[in-house]
């Protein structure tokens, strides 16, 4: 049969390709809703509000401008299409990261097949590892596709960084070095830990490479990228009143308490685990070649790709080990390693294919084309599993009348965000400006934009972003009308506030159990809006 020949094997490659690809097609319309968004990602649409009315990047539309985001840059993404939706922000944070995967699946196939560009029987397979390496992980990979976090955002700027470290191995010239430079100092405001990257990397080129030039190129672009880094903290002190994001105060100066730390003790391996369940096997490819000749690997590789290797190591350690991983859901914070593990695994294959004796490859390129099949049908056998899974998750989505649900006030009664925050839409419509506080802002910061939200745990309000924990300052300071309490998980302090004086005289309080929430309610006695914010209180639980 004409199909099974020789020639066939390009036909193949690309049957395995389209089914990968049809794979991925299906899962991203599977998640074709505001079912999947993570509620965190609400803030970014809460800043781009309020930077469109006020002119300002601020938490609070009549509050000073708040250094609350990690990612920065990622504004640059969700304004616009903030404007282009109306001010529909489920759309806009979904559009958002799904806008980013499309890019960062661009430039990683660009990253990707750079390594096999004149071997063109390797690039076939470099195309497939990289489809079905997607493909038989949407479970991991998509739930960020669809999250509207910035995680997407992460990954095109990462690799687009090392696209532009490569361009520069390849024809180092002045501008290119001060891209480089400049786009690597500019990571700290794309998510400052992505920095461990354009730190490290052209840091090992300045100490591996034996080219003086090279080694004056890789010392200038970390010089720049340092003094960008630093321009940016100075810019950060001046406009937001602090060098550093809240975050990294209220999580790395251990605000919460022990108990939120003893809980995610293990999360950064349990994590990391799961992400190695889909992307381990990109390890074993990338350490082949070192197993076969680890002196001729060491010679033959570039120390660019060596500093690739010692930055992914230093960020997959630093998560695992020492991060605070509260958000880490879906192995989040591993993935900036993925378009290095695959372009690292994409190199060794290139490497076996020059090393290998003839006579293997020989071998290789003498095997039935029937066998070829057969090797890629199992990998589409492989796909189908997961397709399997993103069909029943299909079909949950269309029980449920969620798909291509993106309005705020229909989906929050039909979801999960009822049993978080007890009735938060009715409290949210209600004639006059409230002031909401709470940990879990999600929600919050857009079914109740024009409110003030005080958030306790740090993130968005200054005053809680450095311990200790005060529950007395809430009530000094903001009197808020309604308190969410925290999350349970802040057992600390949960206890803080349910302890203070000012709360017992001055709120009413139901807990999670009599109201069937994850979170307890309190609504002050004091507030001009009491009589409205009773009614909605003793109304009792929603389901």
């Amino acid at each position: 049969m004409k199909f099974f020949s020789f020639d066939a094997r390009d036909k193949i490659v690309w049957f395995v390709i389209a089914a990968c690809s049809a794979a991925l097609l299906f899962s991203l319309a599977a998640r074709f809703s505001m079912r999947l968004l993570w509620d965190d990602a609400f803030m970014f649409a809460r800043y781009a509000d309020n930077l469109l009315t006020t002119g300002k990047i601020a938490w609070n539309a009549n509050g000073e401008p708040t250094y609350g985001l990690t990612s920065l840059l990622y504004l640059a993404i969700v304004v616009p299409l903030y404007v282009l939706t109306r001010d529909n922000p489920a759309l806009t944070m979904w559009l958002a990261s799904v806008l980013c995967a499309l890019v960062f699946l661009f430039l990683l196939f660009k990253l990707v097949t750079r390594p096999a560009r004149n071997h063109p029987r390797a690039k076939s397979i470099v195309g497939v590892l990289v489809f079905f390496t997607l493909a038989n992980s949407t479970n991991r990979f998509f739930p960020h596709i669809a999250s509207g976090m910035d995680t997407m955002f992460a990954l095109a700027y990462l690799t687009a960084y090392l696209l532009l470290v490569l361009r520069n191995a390849d024809a180092p010239s002045r501008a290119n070095v001060i891209a480089t430079g400049v786009w690597g100092g500019l990571a700290f405001w794309a998510r400052p830990d992505l920095m461990v990257f354009t730190v490290v990397i052209p840091a090992s080129i300045f100490l591996l490479d034996a080219n003086r030039a090279a080694k004056r190129g890789a010392l200038t672009i970390l010089a720049i990228t340092i003094f960008i880094a630093a321009l940016e903290l100075a810019l950060g002190a001046m406009y937001f009143g602090t060098p550093l994001p809240l975050p990294f105060f209220a999580k790395a100066l251990k605000l919460y308490g022990d108990s939120i730390y003893a809980r995610y003790a293990s999360q950064g391996l349990a994590q990391l685990e799961f992400f190695a369940g889909a992307y381990g096997f990109l390890a074993f490819i990338i350490a082949l070649p070192i197993l076969y000749d680890f002196k001729r690997w060491w010679r033959a590789t570039p120390a660019s790709h060596k500093g690739m290797f010692a930055a992914s190591f230093l960020f997959v350690i630093y998560y695992a080990f020492f991060a605070l991983q509260i958000m880490g859901i879906n192995g989040r914070f591993y993935f900036p390693t993925l378009p290095i593990l695959l372009f690292l695994a994409a190199q060794s294959i290139v490497m076996l294919a020059e090393w290998l004796p003839r006579e293997t490859l020989d071998g290789l390129r003498a095997m039935p084309a029937r066998i070829w099949f057969v090797l890629s049908l199992a990998l589409v056998v492989l796909v189908s599993r997961v397709v399997h899974v993103e069909a029943n998750w299909m079909k949950t989505m269309i029980e449920n009348r969620y798909v291509g649900v993106f309005n705020l006030r229909e989906f929050y009664p039909l979801a999960w965000p009822h049993l978080n925050w007890y009735r938060l839409d009715e409290f949210a419509a209600l004639p006059d400006p409230l002031t909401l506080a709470t940990t879990e802002v999600g929600y919050p910061s857009v079914l109740a934009s024009r409110d003030t939200i005080v958030d306790l745990a740090g993130l968005n309000t200054e005053d809680f972003a450095r311990p200790p924990f005060r529950a007395d300052l809430i009530f000094q300071k903001y009197q808020p009308d309604v308190i969410y309490l925290p999350h349970p998980h802040y057992e600390e302090m949960v206890a803080a506030i349910l302890n203070d004086e000012y709360f017992k005289a001055n709120y009413e309080y139901k807990d999670a159990k009599s109201l069937n929430t994850l979170m307890g309610v309190a609504i002050a006695r004091t507030s001009p809006q009491y009589p409205a914010l009773k009614q909605i209180f003793e109304k009792g639980p929603t389901r």
